[in-house]
């Protein structure tokens, strides 16, 4: 109602392609399909098909603009409007740039397509090109041969088979000298071309006679070309094929003539009209007489005389004079004005000059017309004058032939026929309907009273016009005509145009009226008796034409028409858009169909598509779109439900036990499912019977039926087989329709076979053919039935009443939650825990809910399982992505590694495997006074097996590992150390130990009872393993899990690193560690206590000591960092993240970019979240040694400040997916802002400071309006903060509930147990 107008409005004067206007139509047909209950990628050759092979026929944008530029060129053409003449001067210079001598709209497109401007003509031309449809414009122009043996230039361009753009250069170049054929370079002999024409050099001595296109002088390339081309038309600088002589006016204007009698040489002026020059004799020394002409012209003439001929000349060195060159003898014809004389209906005189004299259309619309008598047509005249003639006119249309005639009378008002007559009605039998020859009748009416009217000179009188077509009385004696293109586009155009023609010609008043056809009332008049005979006339000259007179497919050609459309060798005077929408779209859904069906090509032709056709135009639209779904198998049976849903039911919800497809619909073996479709076949014998089928016929459609619904793996069996004269059509038929498939037959397509048999076994007294209408009858009933099969099933499986439909469906949600429960008790890692709420409440409880809620918590618990096969699937593939680069070669190739399987005793894998670690960890205390949740980390950092198994420093650990809550914390005063033996790939093994106070003093805890301690030495760095990632699992638990109480790995190790980096290693990269050791799980321990105890401590142990004196080098730029950063950052990729999130996956500059501070995309926001934290980090890092990265206080302001100033980032990157986007976005808190001073900023960030941190601060322009986003924040007093904030990075320097960046509530269940 709203898409189509406001899109169809402007198409007309668009020049879109066929792929444009898909793309642009396509969201609409998206939205649109879902809502007439069709899938969204139903084909398109079934939503915009014709309906005769029953598609939708919607609105396509290319079809409809093809159409509005076709009806805007044919509307103005035949108007004669001004915009109807620029169309004409359009074409003219189109032609001329074609340069071909056919109308260019009836070339092949593609062979100019690629070299020809995009123009509103070129679009309306590929439109007609695809269409097969051609156009006769009868003022156009189009230029010919002058010469005998002449070739237009274009197509011997296209002849030599140039490429597009050696043809778009040789265009131009044509176009440069306004060239169309080889008569326009050749000279007047035509034997060879003139040198001029081979240079850039326009000639001074010819021109063109029409107006050109603008052309600029081509380049050197084209001109090169040009010669090239030129020269294949050459052999030896004479012409190959030479040219004849004239046989019409040149295209260009010979600017030199002369007449031999007078010997008189005129020149052409540009200005228009001739200069001419008379001879002067000069008597020489001898008898010579030579012949000069002054360049002064002796007068100026507008005509030359026809007898000049082409001659040159030669200039007289310091003479105002020139001599008479020689001529060529060459008399070219003359010029003659491209007009036509309009066409006159009627002139004065005999009568039977008149009729003669008459167009062949109305010639042959009359048919072997029977000249009466002069008295008759005194007769007729005089009842004109009486206002007592009557005429009446029928006509006579066989869908089954394609044919039509018409015929008409002259009576008086007494019935008593004065005149009569019968023709025929051309046209295409495709188009053809009755309204056609109801118009022709009239019209030859009409023509027939002008002729009258001119032969007796009748100015005066009336007569009325009887026709049973009220719509062809009401277009044709319309009182108010709409204004415009429009009535030019109505149906059968030209015999309707003619008719109003002739009705403003007849100088006598004719009125139309409507008489009922075939009246059997009481009331019986003369003109329902002239209709009769009318009708009796038209189906006499139908059934037997005269020889000569039979119906053509081509009309003839309208004598007043602008503009004719042409279409499979036939005028186009209706439907236009069935035609074009067959042409798009119907190979198209033809090749469906026979896809579909397993046809083959005749089975497909033998098929009643006419019959068809017609019965699924009819129906309304709502229920076209129900029986498409039926013709094309779209019905949502169970081999569709499996195919979008592989876990849906798919069987038969009648008989429960097969798979539900198409034909299980009609061939369900269920009792009641039997007995309905017995009923239905008794419906469908019934009413054969009553439409007057034969009984053979009605048999053999029953037994193909039923043997189809029932047992179609045998062959099917003729119940009247036989070759009998009375029976021989019907086999015929049965054996068509079997070859078709009798499961098309409940699908409307029946075989044409069927028709023929009916029409053989019709009653003798019949007088018209009935097959026709009883092939629509019976495919009409079908489809009832068919869909009458689908509402069984449908009420079977939905109930046929509303209470009914409302307990099947509650029964079928009850069985799918108690599915969902007995699949959660079997296995309930199913979900994530977080979502195990879902099965708080038992099975009962549950079940006493009401439908809606039901639905809604299938809907939740199929989410969960959803996200939580993502979350694992993501978890999978970022771990191995993520350890590849440490697991080795020959582990890597081992055939027995089961990545799905549980690897605590794998034999390959050293990820989760606990035994023989060589770590040992000494029980420390928590000297923070706060109590954290166990971190699970021995999967991450324990290492490998093979490495320790030499290893002989180890001490045998506690075969139980400790409890974590039976840690009893000790007072902050206390002293607490940790330490730590690790072994290396060179089976040493060296021990790392540190303990420190409130004062940094170092001490050995008396609790440590691990074996072959070494102490720490500083001297010699220890060497860092490359094969284990310690430090990123632990940076994200310390990052998403306990903020503000424990450091990462890195933090811990760097404590006890003998040296540090002096100098940052370089100013584009993150600082480097060069001693990060994993830590490993205890030896033995079959649970990952130990390890997440150790980690526990040593982390509470560190945060408790004074700062280390020298510089953390905390390296982000390591192997383990995304190497597809859209913003290069560097940072780490973060294998388990939000289950809303892609963790790890950074996208590429081609899809987003950052210069909007939105962040709509959830991916932006968590690539942002991470590089805030990474920058967190390294601030921290270098927090003792500011001055090597230039670092001053509003810097580090500035950094702290980024998680408040990116909340609403933040906040979106770690929300949950099903939070309203409204609701995501968190309201910056400007109080969480320091309150120090901000006022000296330096105006340039120090380039010592790592590109990642330059671009975080740089980004949308964060740094250089720092000023004025401090301006905006909100001061409060200060706030409490813990004792040990100190040691803290500056991200956490407040409570952990006050912590700018938001942790998660509760962490995806990634199958790790850390998580």
């Amino acid at each position: 109602m709203f898409f189509l107008p406001k899109i169809k409005f402007s198409l007309p004067v668009s020049v879109f392609t066929e792929a444009e206007c898909r793309n642009i139509q396509a969201p609409a047909l998206m939205e649109t399909l879902p809502r007439m209950r069709l899938n969204r990628h139903t084909a398109r050759s079934i939503v915009h098909g014709p309906m005769k092979f029953g598609g939708l026929m919607i609105p396509d944008m290319y079809a409809e603009q093809g159409l509005g530029q076709l009806r805007m060129f044919l509307g103005h053409l035949r108007v004669g409007d001004q915009t109807g003449k620029l169309i004409l001067t359009a074409m003219s210079y189109l032609q001329l740039i074609v340069g071909s001598t056919r109308l260019f709209l009836n070339l092949p497109f593609p062979a100019y397509a690629k070299w020809m401007e995009k123009s509103w003509l070129a679009s309306l031309w590929q439109f007609l090109y695809i269409n097969k449809l051609t156009v006769l414009v009868q003022k156009h122009y189009t230029p010919s041969p002058p010469r005998e043996g002449d070739v237009m230039l274009t197509d011997l361009f296209l002849y030599f088979e140039y490429k597009p753009r050696e043809l778009e250069l040789l265009n131009q170049c044509r176009l440069y000298h306004q060239l169309l054929s080889v008569s326009d370079i050749a000279n007047a002999d035509g034997q060879s071309i003139d040198p001029i024409y081979k240079t850039r050099i326009q000639h001074p001595d010819r021109s063109s006679r029409f107006v050109w296109p603008s052309q600029g002088c081509p380049s050197p390339k084209a001109w090169k070309l040009w010669k090239r081309f030129l020269f294949h038309l050459e052999d030896e600088e004479y012409l190959r094929h030479p040219l004849g002589p004239w046989t019409s006016a040149s295209n260009q204007i010979w600017h030199w003539r002369m007449s031999p009698a007078t010997r008189r040489i005129y020149h052409y002026r540009q200005v228009g009209g001739w200069d001419q020059h008379d001879p002067i004799d000069i008597q020489g020394r001898t008898r010579n007489v030579t012949t000069k002409y002054s360049k002064t012209p002796s007068t100026h003439i507008l005509e030359i005389p026809g007898d000049t001929v082409i001659v040159s000349y030669t200039s007289i060195p310091g003479q105002n004079a020139f001599f008479g060159g020689t001529s060529t003898n060459v008399i070219l014809p003359p010029i003659l004005p491209i007009t036509k004389a309009p066409y006159t209906l009627v002139a004065h005189g005999e009568f039977i000059d008149i009729i003669e004299a008459a167009h062949q259309f109305f010639r042959r619309l009359l048919g072997p017309l029977q000249i009466p008598e002069e008295v008759t047509l005194q007769a007729i005249g005089f009842h004109m004058q009486d206002n007592s003639l009557l005429l009446c006119s029928d006509g006579s249309y066989s869908p089954i032939e394609g044919t039509a005639t018409q015929s008409w009378i002259f009576s008086d008002t007494d019935g008593f026929v004065l005149w009569s007559g019968a023709g025929p009605i051309d046209g295409h039998p495709e188009w053809l309907s009755s309204y056609r020859p109801e118009m022709g009748g009239m019209v030859a009416l009409l023509f027939l009273v002008l002729s009258v009217t001119k032969h007796q000179e009748i100015y005066s009188g009336q007569a009325t016009l009887y026709c049973d077509n009220q719509g062809a009385l009401d277009n044709l004696f319309d009182e108010f005509p709409k204004r415009g293109i429009f009535p030019m586009l109505q149906r059968d155009y030209d015999l309707l145009h003619i008719g109003k023609r002739l009705l403003r010609e007849i100088p006598i008043t004719v009125t139309g009226k409507w008489v009922k056809g075939h009246f059997t009332g009481k009331d019986r008049k003369p003109q329902h008796d002239l209709n009769a005979l009318a009708d009796q006339l038209a189906n006499e000259f139908r059934a037997n034409p005269p020889a000569g007179y039979a119906p053509l497919r081509r009309p003839r050609q309208d004598p007043f028409a602008e503009a004719t459309l042409f279409y499979d060798a036939s005028v186009v005077t209706s439907y236009i858009p069935t035609i074009v929408y067959q042409q798009l779209f119907g190979q198209r859904l033809r090749d469906t169909i026979i896809k579909e069906a397993r046809l083959s090509q005749i089975d497909f032709d033998n098929i009643s598509w006419v019959a068809h056709g017609a019965v699924f135009k009819a129906m309304s639209r709502y229920k076209r779109i129900t029986t498409v779904k039926l013709l094309h198998r779209l019905w949502n049976v169970g081999t569709q439900k499996i195919r979008f849903d592989p876990e849906a039911d798919g069987k038969c919800p009648c008989c429960r036990d097969t798979l539900e497809t198409f034909d299980h619909v009609f061939q369900c073996q269920d009792a009641k499912t039997r007995q309905n479709r017995d009923l239905l076949l008794g419906k469908l014998g019934t009413y054969l019977a009553q439409i007057g089928t034969p009984t053979s016929i009605t048999q053999c459609i029953l037994a193909g039926a039923t043997w189809w619904t029932t047992d179609a793996k045998s062959l099917p069996t003729n119940p009247i087989a036989s070759i009998r004269p009375d029976t021989w059509k019907v086999t015929i038929a049965f054996s068509s329709q079997t070859s078709i498939g009798w499961d098309q037959l409940f699908r409307g397509r029946i075989s044409s076979k069927w028709e023929d048999a009916f029409r053989y076994l019709q009653k003798p007294t019949d007088p018209k053919d009935l097959s026709s209408r009883w092939a629509r009858r019976l495919i009409r009933r079908l489809f009832d039935i068919s869909l009458e099969f689908w509402s069984f099933r449908n009420g079977v499986l939905h109930g046929t009443t509303v209470e009914e439909a409302k307990v099947l469906s509650r029964e079928r949600i009850h069985v799918r939650v108690t599915e969902a429960y007995t699949q959660y008790k079997s296995n309930n890692s199913i979900i994530a825990n977080t979502s195990r709420y879902l099965f708080r409440t038992s099975l009962e409880n549950r079940l006493r809910s009401d439908d809606q809620y039901l639905t809604c918590w299938l809907q939740s618990f199929a989410l969960a399982i959803s996200h939580h096969n993502d979350s694992m699937q993501k978890s999978k593939e970022q771990a191995r992505r993520f350890f590849g680069a440490y697991i080795d070669a020959a582990e890597d190739a081992d055939q027995d590694y089961d990545p799905e399987a549980s690897s605590t005793y794998s034999s390959d894998s050293w990820l989760s495997s606990p035994i023989d670690s060589p770590i040992h960890c000494h029980q420390a205390r928590n000297t923070s006074g706060i109590t954290q949740d166990p971190i699970s980390l021995e999967q991450l950092f324990s290492v490998p097996p093979e490495d320790d198994s030499d290893d002989t420093s180890q001490s045998n650990a506690s075969p139980n590992p400790p409890s974590y809550r039976n840690l009893a914390p000790d007072p902050p005063s206390s002293v607490s150390s940790i330490s730590t033996i690790m072994s290396h790939h060179d089976t040493s093994s060296r021990s790392f130990s540190s303990s420190s106070t409130s004062d940094s003093e170092d001490s050995i805890d008396p609790d440590d009872n691990s074996e072959g301690q070494m102490a720490h030495n500083p001297a010699t760095p220890s060497p860092r393993p490359t094969e284990h990632p310690s430090e990123v699992f632990a940076m994200h638990a310390f990052l998403q899990r306990h903020q503000g109480t424990i450091m990462s790995p890195a933090i811990y190790n760097a404590l006890h690193t003998a040296t540090a980096l002096s100098t940052p290693s370089s100013t584009d990269s993150m600082p480097v560690l060069l001693d990060r050791p994993p830590l490993g799980a205890p030896q033995g321990s079959n649970d990952g206590y130990r390890a997440t105890i150790a980690l526990r401590l040593a982390l509470e142990e560190w945060s408790t000591s004074a700062p280390p004196s020298e510089i953390l080098q905390f390296d982000l730029q390591s192997e383990h960092t995304a190497p597809d950063s859209t913003l290069q950052s560097d940072i780490d990729e973060n294998p388990y993240d939000s289950p809303a999130s892609d963790p790890g996956q950074f996208l590429s500059d081609e899809e987003h970019t950052y210069s909007s501070g939105t962040y709509d995309s959830e991916a932006d926001a968590m690539q942002i979240r991470d590089l805030i934290r990474s920058a967190l980090l390294w601030l921290y890092s270098a927090r003792h040694h500011p001055e090597r990265y230039s670092l001053s206080q509003p810097i580090i302001n500035a950094i702290v400040y980024l998680p408040v100033y990116y909340s609403d980032t933040v906040a979106r990157a770690e929300a949950d997916e099903d939070i309203e986007e409204v609701e995501r976005l968190a309201p910056v808190d400007f109080a969480l802002v320091p309150t120090v001073d901000d006022n000296i900023l330096p105006s340039i960030l120090p380039a010592n400071i790592p590109r990642q941190i330059r671009f975080l601060l740089l980004l949308n322009d964060y740094f250089p309006n720092i000023r004025a986003i401090y301006s905006e924040r909100q001061f409060e007093p200060p706030r409490t903060r813990f004792s040990q904030a100190r040691h803290f990075p500056p991200a956490i320097v407040y409570m952990p509930d006050e912590i700018p960046i938001s942790e998660q509530e509760d962490p995806p269940d990634t199958g790790f147990d850390f998580f």
